[in-house]
């Protein structure tokens, strides 16, 4: 499989903020909660941004809950839809990638039921 060059760097707050979100996710955007949820994914474990062009195409990670647990969390601009092959195999790739680092035996992850890409 081929895939576009997408930068990885260490997650900071400020990318989440400055995602230009889905539509169904702009309203979650722009609540107050939603920049302590940023944080939250910053400083409880391992997370990454995608960055294309410069522009941050998505940010994710995974929340360490207690040892061998964690939960996986993603977000992405508008558009990822144009990167379906990068954002699978960068998804896949740091995913594994923190599993093995941090000796996971279980990741969960929320997924809207309202949203049909989501399913």
């Amino acid at each position: 499989m081929k895939v576009k060059q997408i930068e990885i760097v260490p997650f900071e707050v400020e990318h989440v903020l400055s995602l230009d979100v889905r539509e169904h996710e702009k309203p979650m955007q722009n609540e107050a909660v939603f920049k302590e949820w940023a944080k939250m994914n910053h400083d409880f474990g391992p997370s990454f941004t995608g960055l294309f062009e410069g522009q941050v195409l998505g940010c994710g990670g995974v929340r360490i809950l207690w040892d061998g647990v964690g939960e996986a969390w993603a977000l992405f601009s508008k558009e990822i839809i144009k990167h379906p092959k990068e954002a699978y195999y960068y998804v896949n790739r740091f995913l594994k990638r923190i599993v093995e680092d941090w000796k996971l035996h279980r990741v969960q992850a929320h997924a809207r039921s309202d949203v049909p890409s989501a399913e």
